[in-house]
């Protein structure tokens, strides 16, 4: 009993860390878009995120799922903490150039200007220290300590606001940008290792090969998945780039900063119920099954409110980042929806590689990427960015949520109730559109009457209350 309830005291305090967490990091992105796009213009702005997109992929080569497996292997009985450290850094030394050189051969490749190239190589250094985080994140989600995680990582992000702004003060450009972007890194990877390295206690020596061999055999799967995904949600900037115009990238990259605390926060659950789906599964099926239910209730939930907020007041929030990018509303209302979307997979997502259904997320994620390039490669030229992101947010539902949801049934106990769900999304679509028509057509008013009738309307259909709050912390109890 005392074991169920330090492990209930230590998933809400994760998930109380990660979620400010985020939420923070999320916002902090957010004020140097803001600094950028005022500072230096959404051109900048445009490359700035374009490049950063990029390097999204190549930091997942730097992972390749071997992280993920080692927190599996560790929380399981008998776990050998020692052993899988070890691997993991072994691993990160290989790891880490070729996911450099990855990054440059792609920026080559599609022929960028050679001002972005000699940024690339910037954020390429970036990398570096990053592997070096990998090692560590090992040790936070196994031992149910991301909080710590969590304070570096906000730590390093907050720190690099004056030093964005003192860069683009002296008249730096994309590179001076990538260069802040190294910095804190370094500054990350720094922290980490002063917050956890009593607990990171390893051996170089001793064979490596075979064992190496091992982890690459079981990471592959969820490596390749990864590299498909963090493809996947590149596919929109790098068509933008190559076919659209400069403001659709802005205004694109604008939208999806905006979104991005929220989606942070929808991975942050995601990556704090991985490593207690681990231990329910398959030893307990029951609470597995219930843990899955949870989980996608409250991230629905959070997903829900964030979508009628941000569609009722688009403009208000489009407009905060400068006025130039006011104009890209339209953009903001669709990857709204996508937030809402996207929360069925970044939920259940990580319990289908407890269940090692790896295999077969790797083919619908292959779909779904081949499928979105297709719609967005046949949209972008007559629609620009609003077909890019309608393109986005099909794909979403049809290639990657309901497939993720089929295979979890398929693969586990977790069978679906679909009734809250179902009320949270009508509930979200009436204020949203209510919000929207009853304020100021998109401004500040809108937004708040838009959170206003969230809460209440969710309150009247049952989303919200005593019973149902009680019931669900129930579920946690042993």
């Amino acid at each position: 009993m005392s074991g169920e309830r330090s492990l209930l005291h230590s998933v809400l305090r994760n998930s109380l860390a990660l979620t400010v967490g985020r939420v923070l990091v999320g916002l902090a992105r957010l004020v140097i878009a803001a600094i950028i796009v005022r500072q230096a213009g959404a051109t900048t702005f445009a490359e700035y995120a374009l490049l950063l997109g990029i390097l999204a992929i190549a930091e997942w080569l730097n992972d390749f799922g071997t992280n993920e497996i080692a927190v599996r292997e560790i929380c399981r009985p008998g776990g050998d903490a020692a052993h899988w450290l070890r691997l993991v850094a072994l691993g990160k030394l290989l790891q880490a150039p070729l996911a450099m050189l990855g990054l440059m051969a792609v920026l080559l490749l599609l022929q960028y200007p050679p001002h972005i190239v000699q940024a690339g190589a910037w954020a390429a250094c970036s990398l570096v220290f990053m592997a070096g985080v990998g090692v560590y994140r090992v040790v936070f989600k196994s031992t149910l300590t991301m909080e710590l995680e969590m304070v570096a990582e906000v730590t390093s992000v907050l720190l690099s606001l004056p030093l964005i702004a003192w860069a683009l003060h002296q008249q730096g450009g994309l590179s001076a940008l990538m260069a802040c972007h190294v910095a804190s890194r370094a500054l990350f990877l720094l922290l980490c290792h002063l917050l956890a390295w009593r607990r990171c206690r390893f051996t170089w020596r001793g064979p490596w090969r075979q064992p190496l061999r091992e982890l690459y055999r079981l990471a592959a799967p969820i490596g390749l998945i990864g590299f498909l995904v963090a493809l996947y949600e590149a596919l929109d900037l790098i068509f933008l780039s190559k076919l659209g115009q400069t403001m659709d990238l802005a205004w694109y990259s604008a939208a999806q900063r905006i979104v991005w605390p929220v989606l942070l926060l929808l991975a942050a659950i995601g990556n704090t119920m991985y490593p207690v789906l681990s231990r329910y599964w398959p030893a307990d099926p029951a609470r597995f099954a219930r843990s899955c239910q949870v989980a996608l209730e409250a991230v629905l939930f959070v997903a829900g409110g964030t979508a009628a907020v941000t569609f009722a007041g688009a403009p208000f929030w489009m407009g905060l980042l400068g006025p130039q990018l006011a104009d890209g509303a339209a953009v903001m209302r669709i990857l709204a929806l996508l937030v809402f979307v996207k929360a069925v997979a970044a939920t259940l997502g990580p319990a289908l590689y407890v269940v090692n259904a790896q295999r077969q997320v790797l083919g619908f994620i292959t779909r779904a990427l081949l499928i979105k390039a297709l719609l967005i490669g046949l949209l972008v030229g007559p629609f620009g960015y609003l077909g890019v992101a309608a393109a986005a947010v099909t794909v979403e539902l049809l290639f990657a949520a309901v497939p993720t949801v089929r295979l979890l049934r398929k693969t586990s106990s977790w069978r679906g109730e679909w009734d809250m769900p179902l009320r949270i999304a009508g509930v979200t679509v009436l204020s949203a559109g209510l919000g929207h028509t009853m304020g100021d057509g998109g401004g500040l008013v809108s937004a708040a009457v838009a959170a206003v009738l969230y809460l209440l309307l969710s309150l009247a259909f049952g989303v919200v209350s005593r019973p149902r709050i009680a019931a669900l912390l129930a579920t946690r109890r042993p």
